[in-house]
């Protein structure tokens, strides 16, 4: 196996080691890997209305890259440099997990917009988001799955939700008037 294989194996080792009876829970949220989570763990998250959780996506990435930006923040290095380690590292998870599509995609974007940051230049919600939905281009059954459709329509309902707080006044409001605003457009949006 290869490097990456060697990499997640190591990793899926290292969570057995740790975590006991949720082991197989933490490998499908951490890496993917859900060979060994029993059915009643999946219908239970089901019932909950949460398998999308089980899926590593956007939430996942954006966790990984926000535990990534902190940490180089921490480390005093500078925005450009921050940017580099976040997409180098976010991509090295991402291929390490198994490069599962939604992962690409949000990976994609979260190198998009840090480009952007790191090369301190305006970089439109909408680019980005066209950057993370080029996958028909490449597979055209992409535009046949409901998670591609369901992020795809989620991010432009997060986005237009972005341009609406700009042009209303009641939503750049401080406080919790500004909050509770914002985060119903959001929602309804979304």
């Amino acid at each position: 196996p290869g490097a990456l294989s060697r990499l997640r194996a190591m990793v899926g080792a290292g969570i057995d080691a740790n975590f006991g009876d949720q082991a197989a829970l933490v490998r499908a949220l951490l890496s993917a890997d859900m060979d060994d989570l029993s059915p009643a763990v999946r219908d239970r998250f089901a019932a909950a209305g949460l398998s999308h959780m089980l899926s590593v996506s956007g939430l996942h990435v954006g966790l990984i890259a926000a535990a990534v930006l902190l940490l180089a923040q921490l480390a005093r290095a500078g925005r450009g440099a921050s940017e580099v380690v976040v997409v180098a590292l976010t991509g090295a998870y991402v291929l390490m997990i198994g490069a599962p599509l939604p992962a690409v995609r949000a990976a994609l974007m979260l190198a998009a917009a840090s480009v952007g940051v790191a090369l301190q230049r305006p970089t439109s919600p909408l680019a980005v988001l066209a950057v993370g939905a080029l996958a028909p281009v490449f597979d055209a059954r992409a535009a046949q799955d409901i998670g591609f459709q369901l992020s795809v329509a989620g991010m432009v309902a997060l986005v237009a939700a972005g341009a609406l707080r700009r042009r209303w006044s009641v939503l750049s409001a401080s406080g919790w008037r500004g909050t509770l605003a914002n985060g119903l457009v959001a929602s309804t949006a979304a």
